[in-house]
């Protein structure tokens, strides 16, 4: 589905990093999905550092180190780009969060809830400024790009509520959740990451992931908990 592989994607971390001068060995399709997956961290990097409304298309290929005759190869405009960035952004974030949930000690109770957020929570120390794209507000984001977020939060509130449902079947005690819960679930943990990213205690959230889930299951159950960020 993908034109930029994930291994492309991941290239070069929060900086885009260039293809090798000189003669190479790379396709000409491997050049492209290299330079995409360029284009598209840097606009992330520039939506998760400014926000859309101050993006420009100029900014995004300095950062990735192409000419804007390239970034027009790819895309008609920085609404499109911006928006296939945050589905690609979600698409690997999906899969990692998949392997993360399929990894889960199942035996534990709401083990693939707590690994799905630990891994979400360690992926915001490891690229804070990709964090901030795939989980803050689209407000500002033109209509491409605010429907492809708000897609993505929906998807995953419904995962987040599935597996509540599964720890229901094994514990029935627990009361049923709703959508709308699922949501104020998933708000509050984006909340809880944010916080500690505009505060710069990312990693002391990773040592805090017992009660962020204690906050998602407490919102999930009965609709009230609540959590009180780092200093």
């Amino acid at each position: 589905m993908l034109e930029n592989p994930i291994g492309y994607w991941r290239t070069g971390g929060t900086e885009a990093e260039t293809l090798p001068s000189g003669r190479h060995h790379l396709t000409r399709e491997q050049v492209a999905a290299s330079q995409k997956g360029r284009i598209m961290r840097a606009a992330l990097h520039e939506l998760g550092l400014r926000g859309a409304n101050p993006m420009t298309i100029s900014a995004v290929v300095q950062r990735a180190r192409v000419a804007k005759k390239v970034f027009y190869d790819h895309f008609e405009g920085l609404a499109e780009c911006v928006a296939e960035a945050l589905l690609t952004l979600n698409v690997v974030a999906g899969t990692e969060m998949a392997k993360a949930a399929e990894a889960a000690d199942r035996s534990q109770p709401f083990g693939r809830v707590r690994a799905v957020l630990v891994e979400l929570i360690e992926s915001a120390e490891d690229e804070p400024i990709l964090t901030t794209a795939l989980l803050a507000p689209g407000f500002g984001l033109e209509e491409p790009g605010a429907k492809a977020w708000l897609f993505y939060q929906e998807v995953r509130s419904k995962m987040l509520m599935a597996w509540y449902d599964d720890e229901r079947e094994r514990t029935p005690s627990l009361p049923p959740t709703s959508l709308d819960r699922s949501r104020a679930a998933f708000a509050a943990f984006e909340y809880a990451i944010l916080t500690a990213l505009a505060s710069g205690t990312a990693e002391d959230l990773v040592a805090r992931a017992d009660e962020v889930v204690d906050l998602v299951v407490g919102i999930l159950s009965n609709g009230g908990a609540s959590f009180e960020p780092s200093p």
